[in-house]
């Protein structure tokens, strides 16, 4: 039982690019996958975000004829504080999953010019 066998491939080249060829495109649906997976992430992001932002302006709505008068000076600056609370809000970092699958898809490709 513990006898080698040897098999014949024909045209190991062309075999070799097409098994290669194939990792290429696993790795690119993996690539697609996972930006999917940021952009969901990214989605329940904002959603959260704009609950958040929806129930404030219901209370800002409810209390509407509650409100004192305010300056123009003092309402240029409140203005000015939401726009730069409006700018803090994260933008995505690089995800190293997809870096390492663009890395994976470059050896691959450069094992395919090789053949």
């Amino acid at each position: 039982m513990d006898k080698l066998m040897h098999v014949l491939v024909p045209n190991p080249d062309e075999s070799r690019k097409e098994v290669l060829e194939g990792c290429i495109d696993i790795v690119r649906m993996l690539k697609s996958f996972e930006k999917i997976r940021v952009i969901r992430k990214e989605k329940a992001l904002y959603i959260n975000y704009l609950k958040k932002e929806m129930k404030e302006f219901k209370g800002v709505l409810i209390n509407l004829d509650n409100l004192p008068k305010v300056k123009v000076e003092q309402r240029e600056r409140e203005e000015k504080k939401l726009k730069k609370e409006e700018r803090k809000i994260e933008s995505p970092k690089r995800n190293p999953e997809l870096e390492k699958l663009e890395k994976d898809i470059r050896e691959l490709q450069s094992k395919i010019s090789v053949l």
